[in-house]
């Protein structure tokens, strides 16, 4: 039955009414075939073919399983490219390959030409297709290959969004928005999928770049009619005859906004440019059954606010350092980590009370840095939180750093980020210097090239050296203080919950014990754990300890999740209430209400019955069998791999830049047991500087020479109060005398190598948790005397042994700070829980209630009851949070035009071990409740709340957030268990859908299987 122009049909039928009659693209010509016509007249096919005069051929599937309204069956036939025109054979097999590939006979054959010198090619769509909020969604490619956006094969993928009422200043994006409105008006469809191609000129280069297209397209066709109908989008259908109008959501009401002026709109002959030619490829209706329509929640008017905001924002301010203002979801405390990109009221609120209002300033004023009390580190942008960095890069400054030379470096801070914009989870360890390592020295030269003298190097260098000195000092360590100051958090637990106080007075009182005991000392310890990171990869730079040691270290240490892992191995032993005692305040979401406590969802988590035990409990393991545990097997038989699936390999890193650390990994089981103890003995005595590099061979050759990371300057030479003492730049360090100073503090130093086996030896040994081969650090006298040389050398006043005691305690002491402050954090939740019990509300509702409103009623009396003004505020936090769910925001923002329009930093995910997993994938979610063991676990945040994952014998876990110093980051090193952290929103979802995934974290690749 033929098609009316404006009906779906198969994917042949739909391009063939299109072809020679749209305004914005082109059709390739085609030819229609089936395998009943292959059978009876392959002669008369075969010249209609030749009508084409191609030199190659595509052949692709056209079922009428495929691109319908309820199903895309995206992928899942055949599809066959650069097929020679001019050889008959191996066109009529390829057209019998596809054909038998689709269930009946009668199915479509497509037979196009192939596109020659793509410049850019991808898939749009034109609603979100997860929640339809109202943004053009568009990936593409600029490598020239045509299927690289649908199988995903490569990792230059880049995405551009564009809100729909809003003009697209971007040329050839602006053009792809007009090719699908076109569509959307034929077809009286909102939720298309479209994909596209732009094709070069003949002698054109080969690279092309998105964001520079106004010298490539200039006056954009953004006509949004086709056949003199308007598409009226509310309704989904076309309203008739309404003239050569422009169509948008809300195209009216944002006619008086200036943001949304637009030039006349120009004739296709004006507008299409003569160097790219823009020709569709495909186009179906997107499936859109049981999902949330969000298109409605967004205006423009809530846009333009946020616009504004940002605006302001970013304007200069008295009292912080920086031209402008940069907002990113994970620098920091990476809220996107910890409480989610879009979290619910409740647990954003509270992640702002315990941490970002206050508590993460005062810590960095107490740690040495830049006072930035009284300024929030964390805003809400409709929802979404987002830190403000030009303020996170202040308060990284040393306070005593002359001020102008403070301003330099969080300008610099801010121009490096904007321009590497993949580093926005990682600016600790790829932008900011925030403390002195044995890399430091080094790494400070590169700001010689943004406008920096030696003498302001200098200066820096001493800044950040006295800081982390009053970090690392043995006695006196800040650190130690919070360490001792969080012991008090189980007394005062204790005394608020024992008491009589009501529900009001008992979650006031838990929050205020908890930032003061709690999150207060634990932002002090995780930035001496920080420092202790930055140590031991610095270490590892310099080529005194390999790569493989420092991990050994890292899984030597007696964490919490270890302890979790060793308690649940002897549950059965030691029976469930013991366990609950100690570990029933955990729970997934630590800021979310409606996620479990260990103790309510015992079954859930561990998968028994609360109080059951017997074979339930038998199959809770722990670590990942080495990390090299496959879970299920490989695939057996053959699998016809979809086309359209965005996750066979999209993450993979040139293998050069791997291949130092992995040859530590082709090492037999037992060399890590010991640190090169008989490789220094079995060779003849070296100088010290000779024996700290004996492990230098193991990483680049540009690693091996201590002299590269000397310190920039002689501390003998320099007074300390370098804020009144201008220095000379033309210094040379090397000319100047070693340092002379008081070595009082390494008297009590003068202690054993035992005494340091001690201190060490005390934690777990990894092997019996995580599989591995006593993987314990030792290190000899002679690498100790070595340390203490290297500690002297850079003026970092500690010795070797106290290093390595510090090391321990403050990446140990990180996670247990943490465990404690998370108990009075879980019993607020269920305080709250039982409060709106109390009110008849349930705690789902009691999620979008903002904390403020509950802490208020400590001091305040108001007329209405608590419950009339909790409901009403519920009500109105809801409809707020459908916003949220529909906002598209980018995680940088880098200017307030990206709330309109942006294109997707490229995502670099963070890779844990160098190990390899296979298994099922499973997302984990509130509905999950299956047998984990074996599989690859995706989680959508890196959050510590998880840490029973670690006790479910997953051979593997991918996160969409969370960063290379993120909690669970931190807990897979340490576990040895592979894992890939924060690879983004696009390539989770890909992940999520797939049905057993590989993880190669040596080759930094994932593959769908």
């Amino acid at each position: 039955m033929a098609l009316k122009f404006g009906e779906f049909g198969t994917k042949a039928g739909t391009l063939q009414q299109l072809y020679g009659r749209l305004r914005s693209a082109k059709v390739l010509p085609l030819v229609i075939t089936s395998r009943d016509e292959l059978a009876h007249s392959q002669a008369a096919l075969l010249a209609r073919i030749a009508e084409l005069r191609c030199e190659r051929l595509i052949v692709r599937s056209s079922s009428r399983s495929e691109d319908t309204a309820s199903t895309s069956n995206a992928g899942a036939f055949l599809s066959l490219a650069n097929i020679p025109a001019d050889d008959t054979k191996a066109l009529l097999e390829a057209i019998e390959q596809v054909g038998a590939s689709m269930p009946e006979s009668s199915d479509e054959i497509l037979i196009q030409p192939m596109l020659d010198s793509i410049a850019l090619c991808g898939v749009g769509f034109s609603v979100d297709k997860e929640s339809s909020a109202p943004y053009f969604c568009i990936s593409y490619d600029t490598s020239g290959d045509n299927a690289s956006v649908t199988s995903g094969s490569t990792n230059a993928i880049s995405y551009f969004v564009q809100y729909r009422s809003a003009p697209c200043s971007e040329p050839l994006m602006a053009r792809v928005v007009a090719l699908i409105s076109e569509l959307e008006s034929i077809f009286s469809c909102r939720a298309l999928d479209v994909e596209f191609a732009f094709v070069k000129a003949e002698g054109q280069c080969s690279e092309v770049d998105s964001r520079n297209f106004e010298s490539q397209a200039q006056n954009v066709f953004c006509s949004q009619v086709a056949g003199g109908r308007i598409f009226d989008e509310k309704a989904g259908l076309c309203s008739g005859e309404q003239g050569d109008k422009t169509r948008g959501l809300s195209t009216q009401r944002a006619a008086n906004s200036p943001l949304y002026r637009k030039k006349p709109t120009p004739e296709p002959s004006q507008a299409e440019s003569p160097q790219l030619e823009l020709y569709c490829l495909q186009v179906r209706p997107l499936v859109m059954q049981h999902k949330r329509d969000l298109y409605e929640m967004i205006t423009p008017r809530a846009l333009e606010r946020l616009s504004k905001r940002i605006k302001a924002l970013s304007a200069p301010h008295p009292n912080v350092l920086g031209q402008k203002a940069i907002f990113g979801v994970m620098p920091d405390w990476n809220p996107a980590e910890i409480i989610g990109l879009k979290p619910k009221r409740l647990a954003l609120s509270l992640y702002k009370e315990i941490v970002t209002d206050g508590v993460w300033a005062y810590q960095r004023d107490n740690y040495g840095y830049r006072n930035l009390r009284s300024h929030p580190l964390m805003h809400s942008f409709l929802g979404i939180p987002y830190i403000d960095v030009r303020v996170s890069f202040n308060s990284f400054i040393p306070k005593h750093l002359d001020k102008d030379i403070a301003t330099k470096l969080v300008d610099y801070y801010l121009k490096a980020l904007e321009s590497a914009p993949e580093s926005h989870d990682k600016v600790e360890f790829d932008i900011v210097f925030s403390c002195y390592d044995f890399s430091t020295p080094k790494r400070l030269r590169k700001l010689l090239e943004h406008g920096f003298n030696d003498n302001e190097l200098k200066r820096v260098e001493f800044a950040l050296l006295n800081l982390t000195n009053s970090v690392l000092a043995p006695d006196s360590g800040l650190y130690l203080k919070d360490l001792e100051k969080s012991k008090k958090l189980e007394s005062r637990y204790s005394a608020i919950v024992d008491s009589s106080l009501s529900l009001y007075d008992k979650i006031y009182w838990l929050l205020e014990e908890c930032k003061r005991f709690g999150t207060l000392p634990f932002a002090g310890v995780a930035r001496a754990a920080f420092i202790a990171m930055q140590i031991l990869r610095s270490l590892v730079e310099i080529g005194f300890l390999t790569a493989k040691e420092m991990q050994s270290f890292l899984a030597s240490l007696n964490t919490q999740a270890k302890q979790l892992g060793r308690d649940m191995a002897r549950l059965q032993e030691d029976g469930l209430e013991d366990f609950l005692a100690r570990y029933g305040h955990l729970r997934a979401g630590s800021y979310d209400i409606t996620s479990p406590r260990y103790d309510e969802g015992f079954g859930y988590y561990f998968g028994g019955e609360t109080g059951g035990g017997g074979e339930q409990l038998k199959r809770v393991g722990f670590g990942a069998k080495n990390g090299d545990y496959c879970g299920e097997s490989a695939v057996t038989h053959a699998q016809v791999r979809a086309f359209d699936s965005p996750c066979k390999a999209p993450f993979l890193s040139p293998k050069s830049n791997r291949e130092p650390l992995a040859q530590t990994s082709t090492q037999s089981p037992n060399s890590s047991s010991t640190i090169l103890e008989s490789q220094a003995e079995s060779e003849k005595p070296k100088s010290n500087r000779e024996q700290v590099c004996l492990e230098s061979s193991d990483l680049d050759s540009s690693s091996s020479s201590l002299r590269d990371t000397a310190p920039a300057v002689a501390w003998q030479s320099i007074s300390p109060d370098l804020e009144s003492n201008k220095l000379e730049s033309s210094i040379d360090c090397h000319d100047l005398p070693s340092k002379s100073r008081n070595d009082s503090f390494f008297s009590h130093c003068e202690r054993s190598e035992a005494i340091h086996k001690d201190a060490l030896e005390s934690s777990i040994d990894s092997s019996a948790l995580a599989g591995s081969t006593s993987d314990k650090l030792t290190l000899s006298q002679d690498r100790l005397r070595a340390l203490d040389s290297l500690l002297k050398e850079h003026g970092l006043e500690i010795c070797a042994s106290d290093l390595l005691i510090f090391l321990q305690q403050a990446i140990e002491g990180r996670e247990s700070v943490k465990f404690a402050f998370s108990k009075l954090l879980s019993k607020a939740l269920s305080y709250i829980k039982e409060l709106g019990e109390s009110l008849q509300i349930p705690a789902s509702d009691m999620a979008h209630l903002d904390i403020k409103s509950i802490l208020s009623l400590y001091a305040s009396l108001y007329k209405e009851s608590p419950k009339e003004r909790f409901l009403q505020e519920i009500a109105a936090n809801k409809q707020e949070y459908d916003l949220t769910c529909a906002l598209k925001l980018p995680p940088l923002i880098t200017k307030p035009e990206e709330v309109f329009a942006f294109f997707s930093s490229k995502v670099i995910p963070n890779f844990i071990t160098q190990k390899l997993a296979i298994g099922k994938a499973i997302e984990l979610d509130s509905t999950t409740q299956q047998n984990l063991q074996g599989s690859i676990v995706l989680i959508k945040s890196a959050d510590p709340g998880y840490d029973y994952l670690f006790t479910k014998d997953i051979a593997g876990f991918i996160t969409c957030y969370g960063g290379s110093n993120s909690h669970m980051a931190i807990r897979a090193s340490e576990l040895q268990i592979p894992a890939v952290i924060g690879v983004g929103e696009h390539a989770y979802q890909a992940y999520a859908n797939a049905s057993k995934i590989q993880i190669d974290c040596q080759a930094q690749q994932i593959v769908c299987l």
